[in-house]
């Protein structure tokens, strides 16, 4: 690898873990496009995975009197399910399907988001679900996690529909991200193996990745309730768009061979 390549690697991730640290999500709106055009499939989504762990573990210890204990339970056994049923979907069903899968679902649930977020009133009394619910949103997050390594953004969007403060989703999320990042790394040590070119790669990466996260600290508290929610939204278009790019792209290269 060039030293050309390193540093746009570098400034992606502080660009990517400055974002997740602050709103507790997006590293892989930024950091995957790029880890996909730079390496194969397998080792974009192990990379990912490898720096969403460590910034969730991390941080961890800095939130984590900010969570609901019940509900974050809740979410992470529902969230453990649906990763190991996603990742089994990955293994057993055609890429180019699940990709369609989530670009529908992500649709869907940016334009609920964009309803809820153009709403005049940005502060809506707190609703708390059933734990079944909850579990049934953490299986779903899972899914997403197991399939395409991005199960936070389902997540983070049903909070802010339920009336969550920003603080509580960061921290909800980024704890999540723990257990369900946790799983996918182990997953895919079992299944398929890390290759170590990754592996010394994440670390060598490690200061952009810290300074990214001093940074994004900061400033998530200086982010409004408002600002968060716009972010979120901008967070699943990126998100939509990317994967319908992907999704033509594939098909247009199908069409033509």
């Amino acid at each position: 690898m060039s030293i050309e390549t390193f540093f746009l690697i570098g400034t992606v991730v502080f660009c990517a873990s400055c974002l997740q640290s602050a709103t507790g999500l997006g590293y892989g709106v930024i950091a995957g496009p790029v880890f996909l055009f730079i390496f194969n499939s397998d080792e974009a989504l192990q990379l990912s995975a490898l720096h969403n762990l460590a910034i969730a573990v991390i941080l961890t210890f800095l939130i984590y009197k900010e969570i609901d204990r019940k509900f974050l339970k809740n979410l992470i056994i529902g969230g453990l399910l649906g990763t190991l049923i996603g990742f089994i979907i990955q293994i057993l069903v055609d890429i180019n399907f699940l990709k369609i899968f989530a670009t529908l679902v992500i649709c869907f649930v940016a334009v609920s988001l964009f309803q809820n977020t153009s709403k005049k009133k940005f502060k809506n009394l707190k609703k708390f679900p059933t734990f079944l619910e909850i579990k049934i949103v953490g299986i779903i997050a899972g899914i997403m996690g197991g399939i395409l390594a991005i199960p936070g953004p389902i997540a983070a969007a049903w909070m802010s529909f339920k009336g969550f403060s920003k603080k509580e989703i960061r921290a909800s999320v980024i704890i999540f991200f723990v257990f369900v990042y946790g799983t996918i790394v182990g997953l895919y040590i079992v299944v398929t193996g890390i290759p170590a070119n990754i592996l010394y790669l994440s670390l060598e990466l490690s200061p952009f990745l810290a300074i990214g996260l001093i940074i994004g600290t900061f400033l998530s508290k200086i982010i409004s309730e408002k600002l968060f929610k716009y972010i979120l939204l901008s967070i699943l278009i990126l998100i939509f768009f990317s994967l319908l790019s992907n999704l033509l792209k594939h098909n247009f290269k199908y069409l033509i061979q």
